[in-house]
């Protein structure tokens, strides 16, 4: 389940059996890995706490957040939540953001990985954080799509339409926020006051993550639509069906 993260040459991914790869793009050759305790079914990222060497960033079902060595694999440190991690760790600003099934933001430095501070949500988050600082952007399964400004320690502004949660991840772009719903919305919303600024609805869930390309949205719904809709207004350009249902996000080249 994993999404595959493309660095430096390299191919980087996690299994079920909690098992986080590195390949050497072009030949498919394993140049290490490494083991946690439960599945990892996000996406790894790159941090650059350290200019000289880069570094993985990862979450596990195991509970614990991974950052280790980009050349060799090895451990630089480890962080224990209180349940599974599901998204990509955002970094940026000497800091990294996550969320998880204990309900929390978790705010941590990205030199030494210790904790910063955690904010409680009231609710899983299944998935990633898009960071801004100093506020950071996540939906949860508590029916809310939320800001969270990291400098106050508090939630900013909740957006709220329907009794559905929101696994989708969100993406920034000119001050709109886009994020899909199990309420079957493509939303938009105003990345200062939460307000909405458009929603695009349909017959399948948006478990995908949007991608801003331009002034274009690309998203995927359940139910295989692949569609591309004007950023500003939400109106639907042109789409197409796929040959089957799907909650994988497009990657755009």
């Amino acid at each position: 389940e994993s999404p595959p993260l493309y660095h430096a040459g390299s191919i980087l991914f996690g299994t079920q059996d909690g098992t986080l790869y590195r390949l050497d793009a072009k030949q498919g050759r394993e140049i290490w890995h490494f083991k946690t305790e439960g599945k990892i079914i996000g996406s790894a990222n790159i941090s650059h706490a350290d200019p000289s060497s880069p570094r993985v960033v990862f979450g596990s079902h195991d509970s614990f957040l991974y950052c280790l060595e980009f050349l060799s694999g090895k451990l630089i440190w480890k962080y224990q939540s209180e349940n599974f991690i599901n998204g990509t760790p955002a970094c940026g600003g000497n800091i990294i953001a996550f969320g998880g099934c204990d309900a929390r933001l978790h705010i941590l430095n990205e030199s030494d990985g210790s904790l910063i501070q955690a904010v409680e949500l009231g609710s899983y988050i299944a998935g990633s954080v898009a960071l801004d600082f100093p506020r950071a952007y996540l939906g949860h399964y508590g029916h809310r799509f939320v800001c969270v400004d990291l400098e106050k320690k508090r939630i900013e502004w909740e957006y709220h339409q329907l009794e559905f949660p929101f696994f989708s991840s969100p993406a920034i772009h000119q001050g709109l926020v886009v994020f899909g719903g199990r309420d079957r919305m493509l939303h938009a919303v105003d990345q200062l006051t939460g307000e909405s600024r458009w929603f695009y609805r349909h017959r399948g869930k948006f478990d995908a993550s949007p991608v801003i390309c331009g002034d274009k949205v690309v998203a995927v719904a359940t139910d295989g639509l692949l569609g591309v809709f004007d950023l500003s207004t939400g109106e639907e350009l042109w789409s197409t069906t796929l040959t089957g249902p799907t909650s994988a996000s497009a990657a755009v080249s």
